[in-house]
């Protein structure tokens, strides 16, 4: 999770920079039978609603973990933002992108095709 913080304590300071929260998944490896793996194949809206049900987990535990990050940085007189995805698409092109990113301007938010 990127953040995008703006010194504010100072009026003549108006540094902008951006922080990143680190989160690791603890996988637990399950051993599966081999009629589970089979059901799998059969039936992977099974598998995929138990892979929605982790993702709300990890979800929920990332927005703590990103809750106490910005309440650590507001503490030191810093604002911090969470950056949403078109925010992160803008930064990572215009990052890796520079040349590119002068000729040809990314379409706005309602007109780029996000998925996922």
């Amino acid at each position: 999770m990127l953040f995008r913080g703006k010194r504010t304590c100072l009026p003549f300071v108006g540094k902008i920079f951006y922080a990143r929260s680190n989160f690791y998944l603890q996988q637990v490896h399950v051993k599966k039978g081999f009629f589970s793996r089979i059901g799998e194949i059969f039936n992977p809206a099974q598998t995929l609603a138990l892979s929605d049900k982790i993702f709300s987990q990890y979800n929920e535990k990332l927005e703590s973990r990103v809750n106490k990050v910005i309440g650590s940085l507001s503490s030191i007189g810093v604002t911090a933002i969470p950056l949403e995805t078109h925010a992160l698409i803008e930064l990572y092109y215009y990052s890796y992108n520079i040349e590119l990113s002068q000729l040809e301007k990314l379409p706005g938010e309602d007109n780029m095709k996000i998925y996922g």
